[in-house]
């Protein structure tokens, strides 16, 4: 899996968004392999406050929306999306607090969608300006229509090679649920133009 966000900023407080996770290998438990190009999300934020003071929480609404796209094991067959209120917060010297909650249209086996809460929350620590340790974790609940809830958590760390690119390397689990991973490992480079 490769993933993909481009974020282009309109003036202070609006970004236009477009990611997907490029193309998907994945093998299951039981050794069956899957393949095929991730569907494509189109989206927008609106950063509703962003205070001058790093102290106070500053708030952002994301919307994503994914229409048909994709191929192979991975093509989506239905429109889907989800809507998030999203907070960064720099609650102590050095730490950061991401939580974001929300609502999804997900759609699983043979193209149906069914509805589902979404949490995910990230801490980091920045020892210097130019490191970051994190921890992630995120629930979707139901992970399928009438299932139970799913949850997958990682750490990893993120360096800023310049001002305007960042090398990560993190890994992870599922904790609970199906549709999660049991293991994975992930490495990325951020850049910005």
């Amino acid at each position: 899996m490769a993933p993909l966000l481009l974020r282009a900023g309109i003036g202070q407080d609006r970004e236009f968004r477009l990611e997907t996770n490029s193309y998907v290998f994945q093998r299951s438990g039981d050794g069956l392999r899957q393949e095929g190009g991730a569907p494509v999300a189109l989206g927008a934020k609106y950063q509703i406050t962003d205070p001058s003071d790093s102290a106070t929480p500053s708030f952002g609404v994301i919307a994503r929306l994914i229409p048909p796209s994709g191929s192979g094991s991975f093509r989506s067959r239905r429109t889907s999306g989800d809507l998030r209120l999203a907070a960064d917060w720099d609650f102590a010297p050095n730490w950061s607090l991401n939580p974001n909650v929300g609502v999804a249209r997900v759609e699983y086996e043979e193209g149906r969608t069914f509805f589902a809460r979404t949490f995910a929350a990230t801490v980091g620590y920045n020892p210097t300006a130019s490191l970051n340790l994190f921890v992630d974790a995120g629930l979707q609940s139901p992970e399928t229509r009438g299932g139970r809830s799913a949850v997958i958590v990682d750490a990893g760390i993120a360096y800023l090679l310049t001002r305007d690119v960042q090398l990560d390397l993190s890994a992870g689990k599922g904790l609970r649920g199906s549709t999660s991973p049991r293991g994975f490992v992930s490495a990325g480079i951020s850049t910005r133009f």
